[in-house]
């Protein structure tokens, strides 16, 4: 205004007021703009110090695809990623490093890492401010658009998601697009990433949130070149969202599976920490170079189930400077008992949580403890020989010389195979079984889509996580969400006697009845404090539906089984006479 002048003398200060009122201004709205935002959820936040990232030379192709994605060399008209899996595969580690990457390269606009156990950063009511603040930081012409609507509506902070989106983050940027910013060849951030979705409160609010994006991008398609990442568990209503127009053909979906081949990562992750806790802990004198052996990687690759947090909660327990690294392993393996400490706190923690979310958590826990023990998974597979002469402590070629004259082939004739492994129960064929009805499986396990896949009704529930199965079985571990095996084995064992009883020959119940009751019955433990099995057990029609029964089977499926083995009504008569002396 003054450039051009000369001999200017302003009076009383109007003018420095003026612009100290300004200046105030500017540094109201941005304090209040802070204030209201959860710093905590930024990528690079000293609140998430240390957060988990991907370990150097793992999931490579993984990062390569979302990499791809982000530059427009595949989906380039899918301006949303869903980036999904289940609980513990490794999602924010996956975002945090792609953040990382990204900001490196100024493309990084914003981020927020939602976490249940945040008050700050597991509702909706920070998010918007905090993207705000963020375009504020990165884009510095946005910051009078910003700094207008938090000085004319001091109550924005206060209104609903909705009304804070679009004033105080679609709208700057479409004011911002409107003038060319984005299109004036100037490079600009525009990746924004939101992680963890699903550890927002409340179904409905992550769909909000979710539509609300969709719906912007879909309005003003061209004048919002930005790209969302969106990491989460693939939860009921969130892969409903993803499946029905508009985001549908917004959205390119990226699935954390077996495409990736995990267990080669995990793989690599445990034989470099292994190395590191060689060269650093503080008892390295005393860890042999071959520690850990190639077979205790493997088991632990395999008992991590593709997912990384298993493998990470392993490391971070035996790694621990205050404690031997050998026999914490052990601990691990089941070598050593577990004393005071708890080696899966972490695991604890996420499956306690998961668990809690369930509405009937009693009728879930029953149907998964059935799931696990029905049918049976005993294997009497016969030792081999050299395998027998071991198992017997004696020398090589023995049992050869012993029984020369009854060899058969390179077994001996008297170690027969005894195989009694059935393949498990279907999500429908388990509803039939334990007389429920069709689709409650599916719908009652809709809040354990992150470790448990009951998708496919002709397939069994798949548990995603060995470690889970582990969790629910152990009482250490689990607590209320214990399940009790021969409380479990005893309602298989009614299960079976009920089929039985019904001899519906024209389904399969009959053939798992007759083939596992016995296994069951005698997992379940003493019938002395089961009064309702004791009473249908000595009550149920065995050997009157037997007969009808085996008069059903044809040749080739009585072939198929060692009925005389398996179920033989006089071996289930002896487990009955068994029983009555246990019980005087």
């Amino acid at each position: 205004m003054f450039r051009t002048a000369n001999n200017v003398f302003v009076n009383g200060g109007t003018f420095t007021e003026h612009n100290q009122q300004h200046t105030s201004s500017t540094i109201r709205a941005i304090d209040r703009l802070t204030e209201a935002a959860s710093l905590g959820a930024l990528h690079n936040s000293g609140e998430r110090f240390d957060p988990p990232k991907c370990h150097p030379n793992t999931r490579t192709a993984v990062l390569q695809n979302l990499m791809d994605w982000f530059i427009g060399k595949f989906g380039w008209d899918n301006f949303v990623l869903w980036l999904y899996g289940p609980a513990g595969a490794g999602k924010s580690a996956i975002a945090q490093t792609l953040a990382e990457l990204c900001a490196a390269k100024n493309g990084l606009l914003a981020s927020f890492f939602f976490s249940r156990s945040d008050p700050r950063r597991n509702n909706e009511k920070t998010f918007v401010t905090t993207l705000a603040y963020q375009l504020w930081s990165h884009i510095p012409e946005s910051r009078p658009i910003i700094e207008a609507v938090i000085n004319n509506n001091p109550a924005i902070f206060q209104l609903d998601f909705d009304t804070q989106f679009r004033t105080l983050f679609l709208d700057p940027l479409l004011q911002l697009s409107s003038t060319g910013q984005f299109t004036s060849g100037t490079l600009y951030p525009n990746l924004i990433i939101i992680d963890g979705l699903d550890e927002c409160n409340g179904a409905d609010i992550q769909n909000t949130i979710l539509n609300t994006i969709s719906n912007a991008l879909q309005r003003h398609r061209s004048a919002l070149p930005f790209r969302f990442l969106v990491a989460s568990r693939p939860e009921y209503h969130l892969t409903t969202s993803f499946s029905v127009a508009p985001l549908h053909t917004q959205t390119f979906r990226l699935a954390l599976d077996d495409t990736y081949e995990p267990d080669k990562d995990i793989w690599i992750y445990l034989t470099d920490s292994f190395r590191n806790t060689r060269k650093t802990h503080i008892m390295r004198d005393h860890l042999p170079d071959s520690w850990s052996s190639w077979e205790d990687t493997a088991e632990l690759v395999a008992k991590s189930s593709g997912q990384f947090i298993y493998a990470a909660t392993v490391i971070r327990y035996v790694s621990s400077s205050r404690h031997n690294p050998l026999n914490r392993l052990k601990v691990i393996q089941g070598l050593l008992p577990v004393k005071d400490d708890r080696p899966y706190a972490q695991l604890d923690a996420l499956y306690i949580n998961i668990l809690s979310e369930v509405e009937d958590v009693e009728t879930v826990l029953r149907i998964l403890g059935v799931a696990f023990v029905s049918p049976p998974y005993t294997d009497y597979r016969p030792l081999e020989v050299n395998e027998l002469e071991e198992f017997m402590q004696l020398s090589p070629g023995t049992v050869q010389l012993l029984f020369i004259d009854l060899l058969c082939g390179n077994r001996v004739a008297l170690v027969s195979p005894l195989d009694t492994y059935y393949d498990p129960l279907g999500v429908n064929e388990l509803e039939e079984f334990m007389q429920l009805s069709p689709g409650t499986v599916q719908l009652l396990l809709i809040d354990l889509l992150s470790v448990v896949d009951a998708s496919d009704n002709n397939n069994p529930i798949k548990f995603l996580h060995a470690s889970f199965t582990d969790f629910l079985f152990d009482p250490s571990w689990s607590g209320q969400f214990f399940i009790d095996p021969c409380k479990t084995h005893g309602e298989a064992a009614y299960f079976c006697i009920s089929a039985i009883e019904s001899l519906n020959l024209e389904t399969y119940l009959p053939d798992l009845a007759y083939e596992s009751l016995l296994e069951h019955l005698r997992l379940a433990g003493s019938l002395h404090d089961n009064t309702t099995l004791r009473e249908k057990i000595f009550n149920v029609p065995y050997i009157q539906h037997w007969k009808v029964y085996t008069l059903e089977l044809t040749d080739e499926e009585l072939d198929c089984y060692d009925y005389p083995l398996i179920n033989d009504p006089g071996i289930f008569l002896e487990f009955l006479q068994t029983s009555v002396c246990l019980l005087v």
